[in-house]
């Protein structure tokens, strides 16, 4: 990643286009300062939905340290047409995440029954997971209404609160709550149907 990429980086709030370039950037380059952008950005953010999902404070910094790992070893499997790097990396991390859920399980039935084995997960199964999450995920934004779209990606994708998508937008509160609970309820029914 050139210097003057990395200026644009630090000068503006980044975009998911930043971010896709930086991936691009870790699978043909290897560049540090990508993946350094790619970290600086993420890594709290993960760190807090680990939090709130229920992970010990450790726990969670070895899961977002096992993303980071995949981010630069996997950075070529990412495709912008398919995903935005926020949602590509969210399911990265949901994954690691119950990786390491099903390790623990195992390790106390490994304590308790030595003669148990265990099965060799395999990574093609997890990467096919991972594109079949972000692609009905992608489905389900698409039909949903724009503004109610565009007010799920702030709040979960950008993870903006209500009042900074309300100050944002120039909209009510009371209209940004409405609508995302409507969009949620939405892609409920929609994961139910499908």
């Amino acid at each position: 990643m050139s210097s003057t990429n990395a200026s644009k980086v630090s000068d503006k709030a980044p975009s998911d286009d930043i971010f896709a370039r930086c991936m691009y950037d870790i699978a043909a380059n290897q560049d540090r300062e990508a993946f350094s952008t790619i970290f600086k950005h993420f890594s709290p953010r993960l760190k807090s939905y680990f939090l709130k999902a229920g992970a010990a404070d450790n726990q969670a910094e070895e899961i977002i340290q096992e993303v980071m790992i995949s981010v630069w070893v996997k950075a070529s499997s990412y495709d912008k047409k398919k995903s935005s790097v926020s949602t590509w990396l969210y399911t990265i991390a949901r994954n690691k995440r119950i990786d390491k859920i099903r390790k623990e399980k195992r390790h106390y039935m490994l304590e308790s029954d030595e003669g148990l084995e265990i099965p060799v997960e395999s990574t093609q199964e997890e990467e096919m997971m991972s594109t079949q999450l972000s692609k009905r995920i992608d489905n389900y934004m698409k039909n949903l209404p724009v503004e109610q779209a565009k007010l799920l990606k702030l709040s979960y994708f950008h993870e903006k609160t209500h009042v900074d998508i309300s100050k944002e937008l120039n909209i009510p509160l009371g209209t940004v709550k409405s609508r995302i609970r409507l969009a949620l309820s939405k892609i409920k029914n929609f994961a139910e149907v499908n």
